[in-house]
């Protein structure tokens, strides 16, 4: 063997050995969802209920065999995203970040994404950062944009990206990870909050027009597909790891 072709040999096995390793995840099952063109969905804990919206501006509570409780309408909105602690309930528009009491679903306030960011682009998920207390709203782009808030009057705290991710079309926050769907490639980012960010593992799934992630104790992650009309349900261990 040549010295070129040694170089060469050595380099693909260098450029091998940082490439991550291509892991497929399997649904374990898969549900019909009661709302058509889901955007969005959201796990409440102490209530065991899921919450799912929709293109058409409709929000849904459901139970865990994805059975719909009661169903609202929100005339001439479509929603993106739905993130909810306690007390509200956050919806991402294409152009506004409502704030709805939990209780009764009334709009508390709303702010005006645009002003906010001075920009076009479609923000598809919001989350909470419990590590930086802040609230972060991410962009549906080849390269996204990532607007942290702070959690009372979501001014912007700062603005900045994520190495390695795109086309975001949901996400969720579970213990020190943050998970990203990637609505367009069918991949699921797995990111650690608690090392800046950093990129730690790409999954890939068979789920044709993904639109929204969250996770529930118990089931597992679900990713619900917008034009499919349905929720996956997702067991594997690899991603708690």
């Amino acid at each position: 063997m040549t010295t070129y072709c040694k170089i060469l040999f050595l380099a693909l096995i260098s450029i091998a050995c940082q490439q991550q390793p291509e892991i497929i995840l399997n649904e374990r099952e898969v549900y019909r969802l009661p709302i058509p063109y889901p955007t969005g969905i959201c796990y409440s804990r102490k209530d065991s209920v899921f919450y799912l919206v929709s293109s058409d501006g409709i929000i849904a509570t459901m139970n865990r065999k994805f059975e719909i409780i009661e169903k609202l309408a929100f005339p001439n909105n479509k929603f993106n995203g739905v993130f909810l602690d306690e007390a509200y309930i956050y919806l991402l528009t294409p152009k506004e970040l409502m704030i709805l009491d939990l209780t009764n679903f009334k709009v508390i306030k709303s702010f005006n994404l645009a002003n906010l960011v001075g920009s076009k682009a479609v923000f598809q998920t919001i989350f909470f950062n419990p590590f930086k207390r802040t609230f972060v709203i991410v962009s549906n782009e080849k390269k996204p944009k990532v607007i942290e808030l702070e959690p009372t009057r979501f001014k912007i705290i700062k603005r900045g990206s994520i190495k390695g991710i795109q086309f975001i079309a949901g996400g969720t926050v579970l213990g020190r990870y943050l998970y990203l769907l990637n609505g367009r490639d069918q991949l699921l980012y797995k990111i650690n909050l608690k090392q800046d960010n950093r990129l730690e593992i790409t999954l890939h799934y068979s789920i044709y027009y993904a639109s929204g992630l969250t996770f529930a104790e118990g089931i597992g992650f679900v990713i619900v597909s917008k034009e499919l009309r349905r929720a996956f349900v997702f067991n594997d261990k690899i991603m708690l790891k």
